[in-house]
């Protein structure tokens, strides 16, 4: 049934579906791949092993011609379960852009990051059990993309904007976001310089000048007593929004946009101000603050980037 793919009579197995390639056994896969590219996947364990067939490229124009093609790896299960999609692929479709990828934050949401860590959901048992040396998801992710460029697939991703708005990115870094401080149903502060009084609650967690969360044993723990420590304080990220005029926030004092949480911390939603018809709140998410601004006016200017917010 396969031969023509086998031989290279075909760039992809024709005769089955996306959801019959999700259902082939691992050890099938990986021999069909074996045979037709003449190499042990074994040679793909290593991350950055099997190189990229973008990487002669100087810039973005390759994108432009690019027949790509969107994955979200929640709905197929694993990054194992991408290389079988990626079956039934013809060549020209040459490029796959993944969902993200990361360890998700309070709404489970791909789109609102907890960490850089990579999101355990995505761990496929049937490839570990096939392959052992691949017992982590990471193991996993860098397989998965040596065999893709082995396919001659170039991989993509998203570049998040914004993060779960209590991320470990934001407590690492609270001068890469906006901060505002609460009390009940009332913005009391939320000048640009606010983030100052948030990294002196967060310093005092760090134990001789060591990553907070490099401890993979404490770091949920930790980031909760944190997030504990900046709500007394009445502090918390600004949220994302969406849609002019983007600016200009204030607490939804309705009862139905109060949440309690499980250590009975009382969270609040917030509405803009002067919304326009598309204009809207990201409540869970905190976004990067990629340009300085006059924060007491809720003004950004666009002609001011902050260069280490764009490097990070």
């Amino acid at each position: 049934m396969f031969l023509d793919y086998i031989y290279r009579k075909t760039h992809f197995i024709s005769e089955i579906t996306p959801a019959q390639a999700l259902a082939l056994p691992t050890a099938l896969v990986v021999d069909l791949l074996e045979k037709r590219y003449q190499k042990s996947l074994k040679t793909c364990f290593t991350a950055n092993q099997i190189p990229s067939p973008l990487q002669q490229e100087k810039d973005s124009n390759w994108i432009k011609s690019a027949n790509i093609v969107g994955i979200n790896v929640r709905t197929i299960a694993s990054f194992w379960n991408v290389v079988k999609y990626a079956l039934t692929l013809p060549a020209s479709q040459n490029s796959l852009h993944l969902l993200p990828i990361w360890e998700c934050g309070v709404v489970q949401s791909l789109y609102g990051m907890a960490s850089w860590h990579i999101n355990p959901e995505f761990y496929s048992e049937e490839l570990a059990k096939h392959f052992p040396a691949l017992d982590s998801v990471e193991k996993q992710l860098a397989f998965v993309i040596n065999v893709l460029h082995l396919m001659q697939k170039s991989v993509g991703m998203d570049v998040i904007p914004h993060t779960d708005r209590f991320s470990e990115m934001v407590l690492e870094n609270p001068q890469y976001f906006e901060w505002l401080k609460r009390a009940d149903t009332q913005i009391v502060s939320h000048k640009n310089d606010l983030w100052k009084e948030a990294a002196a609650i967060i310093n005092q967690n760090k134990t001789n000048n060591q990553p907070l969360f490099a401890n993979p044993e404490t770091r949920k723990s930790l980031r909760n007593n944190i997030v504990q420590q900046l709500y007394d304080a009445g502090l918390e990220p600004i949220p994302a929004t969406m849609a002019p005029p983007y600016r200009g926030l204030k607490v939804d004092t309705q009862e139905s946009a109060k949440t309690v949480d499980a250590d009975g911390r009382i969270w609040r939603d917030y509405l803009i101000t002067n919304p326009t018809d598309f204009s809207r709140v990201f409540n869970p998410l905190a976004r990067y603050q990629l340009y300085k601004n006059k924060n007491e006016d809720w003004e950004i200017d666009f002609h001011q980037p902050k260069t280490d917010v764009w490097a990070y």
